[in-house]
């Protein structure tokens, strides 16, 4: 009622991160990303007179911070690639779009904690992960085509060298080596 036309959800999680006034399945934290996209409060607020939706997606299952393998590799892929087909067809023509992201890319590398030969690692394993996400929507976008809907991904990151951490920062050391289609700067 107060006239947006964006929101910003959470898309993991979902016992945790939206637990009031709702009974999710009890199992929906074990859902893959379409799964959860057809759960009733997803579909309700999917069919919402939102135009944009950013979804704070984060993989959680996956751990690129110590390489990032190709079964790991394939099932970020496939998960994103399906979901974003889903978007693609189910909101055909409705003039939304979805925009799936990570969330604070700089506090999911948690560079500082690690060694350097560590932060190497978990710094490809980053690029290779982010790269592969965007590789399944712009194949998703090829097979199912975009007639009036937008599905598109998001890379953020949230240091810079204002901030009172130390480098290294994703800003640095990933996003050059990333091709997204946007990229999301978080700062409070």
């Amino acid at each position: 009622t107060l006239g947006t036309k964006c929101i910003k959800l959470w898309f993991v999680k979902p016992t945790i991160t939206y637990p009031y006034n709702s009974k999710w399945n009890v199992h929906v934290e074990d859902y893959d990303y379409t799964s959860l996209a057809k759960t009733p409060y997803f579909r309700e607020v999917f069919g919402m007179d939102f135009k944009v939706y950013a979804l704070e997606a984060t993989d959680g299952k996956i751990n690129w911070r110590d390489g990032f393998t190709e079964d790991e590799k394939s099932m970020v892929f496939d998960n994103i690639y399906n979901v974003a087909g889903h978007f693609l067809t189910t909101y055909k023509n409705t003039g939304k779009t979805f925009i799936i992201q990570n969330w604070e890319g700089d506090g999911h590398l948690n560079a500082e904690a690690l060694t350097p030969d560590a932060q190497k690692v978990a710094i490809q394993g980053m690029i290779d992960w982010a790269n592969t996400r965007q590789a399944a929507v712009e194949k998703a976008r090829k097979d199912f085509g975009c007639e009036g809907v937008g599905v598109v991904h998001a890379f953020e990151f949230n240091y810079v060298k204002v901030t009172n951490k130390q480098p290294p920062y994703v800003i640095d050391e990933v996003v050059p080596h990333t091709r997204c289609d946007l990229y999301s700067y978080s700062s409070y």
